[in-house]
């Protein structure tokens, strides 16, 4: 599910979060210390507001009515398996168009700063990643 950071929000918990990335310019990965269950996925641009939820992490994942009215009526599928239909590039264009009209609206509205994930004091994410090692990469990506 991609959404602003500034829609994301903690009831409990946040002082668990922490992030990797496995390469130096990778998407920032955001998931739990306490039981590693993953958050969602942020550009390695930490300037952008936008996150990708991993929606399977989230209890309201097989209600797809309590999902939309948590994160918004669901407006494309990507990567979701094989297309029902076959996607023009028109179709893809207006889908990429309107999601990067989205993340210049999000940037200029600041929901940065109101973001969870973000320490606007300091001007950066509330916890710095790590980066992982080769053999921890090479684990991940055989």
């Amino acid at each position: 599910i991609q959404m602003s950071q500034e829609r994301l929000q903690f009831i409990r918990g946040k002082e668990k979060l922490s992030c990797i990335r496995q390469t130096p310019r990778g998407a920032i990965r955001w998931y739990t210390t306490c039981c590693k269950t993953p958050v969602g996925n942020t550009p390695a641009m930490s300037k952008i507001p936008l996150i990708g939820i991993i929606s399977s992490s989230l209890d309201q994942a097989d209600d797809p009515a309590l999902l939309e009215s948590m994160a918004g009526k669901i407006k494309s599928r990507v990567y979701c398996g094989p297309p029902a239909r076959n996607v023009g590039k028109l179709e893809m264009a207006f889908m990429v168009a309107r999601i990067v009209a989205l993340i210049l609206l999000w940037i200029l509205k600041g929901d940065l700063k109101k973001s969870p994930l973000y320490d606007s004091s300091v001007g950066h994410n509330i916890t710095h990643p790590r980066l992982l090692s080769l053999t921890e990469y090479r684990a991940l990506n055989p």
